[in-house]
This record gives structure tokens, C-alpha cells and sequence, in this order.
């Protein structure tokens, strides 16, 4: 079973055409007992070059999660727990990425806030979240207190190196000296946005390693010399 994530990137269809490819080695033999190790070779270039692509891009969405999580980061507001070292992606088989598993994310709770932090920072409090085949609510924060200690009855936005606990954003009046809290805590989305940019990459890495594989194999079957048996090869490839 897969780790459980955020996202995941897919080759879709990549195991439907190595199948295919494994056909056209069979088919190969039979043509020239030659080609079928030359295409071989070729299939064996498209399992490392997804390997080599997945791995890349892992680390490529972890980068732009995490630099789309301090752009969100408000001024006013440091950065509260560790969600930044917390994403993490890894690989799957046939060049699937797992993209920012939950389990690092979920162990990142400041405050004993007792519950998942990460949401709140992603999905903003009273928001409906959906993720891969999971969705719900985050806990809406409105009317919750009264609270004691650093919450400061200021009427004003957290400020740095005044003590205020960020785990919330106050902005309730005091109740006998205490807060009530009255405004959500706003999504940051950057999962979604890291995940987004990557994706992009991604699709663009495998679409270029598809289109040299079929060129690969398009000259190798072309090599053959019967017109009318590389027409029927050619028409076996279908990524």
C-alpha cells in the first residue's frame, strides 16, 4: 500500500505501454532475431529514464511546496511548528511520486492544538478540504475561548516577539480580561500550488522521454526492411 499524500503524479498508462513494448520485442524476434535485443535496450532506457524522472521531480515538488508555503507566510505571522522541513514526496513504482505525505505533516501539531495543523495552514479553519480520494471540514474557529495568557485583547493582527500564540489568529474583544476568538485562520494553499508547478514538470519530463523512446523505436523497427511488417510493428505502439 502507498504511503498516504497529498497528490501524486502518474504516468498513466506507462505499465499499459511497456506491456506494449514487451509485445513489440516478441514481434521483433520474429523479424530479426537482432532487433529484439536492440529494443530491449530501448526498454530498458524508458524504466531508468522514469526512475531518474520521478526522482527529480520529488524533489522538485518539495521545493516549490516549500517556497510557496513562506511566500504565503504573512508578515505579521512567523511561521508557526515546522510544516516547511515536514514535506516530504517520495517515489512509487512505474515513475509514480507521492507528493507531500501526510504522515510528516500530521506529526507537526504546535501548541497541543489537537488537531491537524496542516490543514488549517492549507485549507484555512471552517473550509471544506479535498485530497486525492479524502475530503471534510476544518474545524471553524469562530466563537472559540475564552482564552487566557498570550492572547492579547488588542483588536489587531499577531505581531512577532510579543508573545502571541499562532496557532490562531485573535481578533475577538476580552471577555473579564479573556478572548474570544472571531476570525478564521486564512488557506495558504501551498500544497496545491507546489504540487501545480511540479505537475507541470512532470508531465513535461515524461511527455519528452515518450516521444525519444518512440523515435527509438520507430528507427529500429524502420531498420527492419519489410514495408509492410513495420506498418503492422508501428501500429502495436500506443502510449
Amino acid at each position: 500500500m502507498p504511503a498516504p499524500s497529498f497528490g501524486l503524479y502518474t504516468t498513466e498508462g506507462l505499465s499499459e505501454a511497456q506491456i506494449e513494448l514487451g509485445v513489440c520485442i516478441d514481434v521483433a524476434q520474429a523479424l530479426n532475431p537482432n532487433l529484439a535485443g536492440q529494443v530491449q535496450e530501448v526498454l530498458d532506457f524508458l524504466g531508468e529514464g522514469v526512475e531518474t524522472i520521478a526522482k527529480a521531480a520529488a524533489v522538485f515538488a518539495d521545493v516549490a511546496m516549500t517556497t510557496a508555503y513562506f511566500e504565503a507566510q504573512l508578515t505579521a505571522r512567523p511561521p508557526a511548528g515546522d510544516l516547511a522541513s515536514a514535506i516530504e514526496s517520495e517515489t512509487g513504482p512505474n515513475g509514480d511520486v507521492y507528493v507531500a505525505l501526510i504522515t510528516p505533516l500530521e506529526d507537526v501539531a504546535p501548541h497541543n492544538s489537537g488537531f491537524d495543523w496542516w490543514k488549517t495552514q492549507e485549507f484555512g479553519t471552517g473550509q471544506h478540504f479535498a485530497y486525492l480520494n479524502t475530503e471534510g471540514e476544518v474545524p471553524s474557529q469562530l466563537g472559540r475561548g475564552p482564552f487566557f495568557g498570550t492572547f492579547f485583547p488588542t483588536f489587531s493582527e499577531p505581531q512577532a516577539g510579543r508573545g502571541d500564540d499562532f496557532s490562531f489568529i485573535p481578533g475577538g474583544g476580552p471577555v473579564d480580561g479573556r478572548l474570544i476568538i472571531n476570525r478564521e485562520i486564512r488557506g495558504r494553499h501551498f500544497l496545491q500550488i507546489g504540487f501545480e508547478i511540479g505537475a507541470k514538470e512532470y508531465q513535461a519530463q515524461m511527455e519528452q522521454l515518450q516521444n525519444q523512446v518512440i523515435r527509438e523505436i520507430e528507427k529500429l523497427i524502420t531498420a527492419a526492411g519489410d514495408p509492410l511488417k513495420v506498418t503492422g510493428f508501428l501500429g502495436i505502439l500506443n502510449f
